[in-house]
């Protein structure tokens, strides 16, 4: 029996691409389970073939998630035309993601999704240590311009608050967007309310989160 997992924000394309797993593996006998826009956590250990949208910035940093996939898995990231998902180095736990454009033709996708099925099933994928891993992280003045960025602070503001010139914010600013892969202001807060969203994953980004809120309560108060 196959298991699927499809977490996808775009419920209509979601949708789309159940109707053509569904007859890709199982025309004529519904022998197996499809999720769509399951919760990955409750099903990644058991699924076999798990597609997840991933946001700008995102597939660069650790994904814990997917260290707990069966051996023989098939990942499928999607990406809008505007993003580029080719980073390197991957997180060693999704180096094997295979990659789908949205705007890919039907044809492609049926090719693209059984290529890659039947390549994960010779069961060539290595395996890996956490501790060799190169995934992206925040330095610890990049989380705190990133989580003042978050609660909406201005540049000005987060320079009184940090005591630095605007001109270090900038650059922080700047270093983080380049490190990520990220092109706009919409991209950078998209990117941490994901990194805020990782409940299930200490970063350096959440954990400053509290502390920083109440420097700026207590910024406002004198």
């Amino acid at each position: 029996m196959l298991k699927i997992v499809i977490d996808d924000d775009y419920s209509f394309y979601a949708n789309g691409l159940k109707a053509i797993l569904h007859d890709l593996f199982f025309p004529e006998l519904d022998d197996g389970t499809l999720l769509c826009n399951n919760s990955i956590a409750d099903d990644i250990s058991t699924a076999d073939i798990i597609i997840k949208s991933f946001s700008m910035g995102e597939i660069c940093t650790c994904q814990p998630l997917f260290r707990s996939r069966k051996h023989n898995s098939l990942l499928i990231g999607l990406y809008d035309e505007n993003q580029n998902p080719y980073f390197s180095p991957l997180p060693l736990c999704i180096r094997d993601i295979l990659y789908i454009k949205r705007s890919e033709s039907l044809a492609v996708v049926k090719r693209t999704i059984l290529e890659g099925w039947f390549k994960s099933q010779q069961g060539n994928r290595r395996l890996f240590s956490c501790a060799g891993c190169r995934h992206r992280t925040l330095s610890s003045q990049q989380a705190n311009v990133a989580t003042l960025f978050f609660l909406e602070e201005s540049v000005e503001s987060i320079a009184r608050i940090m005591k630095i010139s605007t001109k270090t914010v900038c650059a922080h600013k700047r270093i983080l967007m380049k490190n990520f892969h990220l092109k706009s202001d919409q991209d950078l807060l998209y990117f941490l309310n994901k990194l805020n969203g990782k409940l299930h994953t200490p970063n350096i980004f959440s954990e400053r989160l509290s502390t920083l809120r109440r420097t700026k309560e207590s910024l406002r108060e004198t």
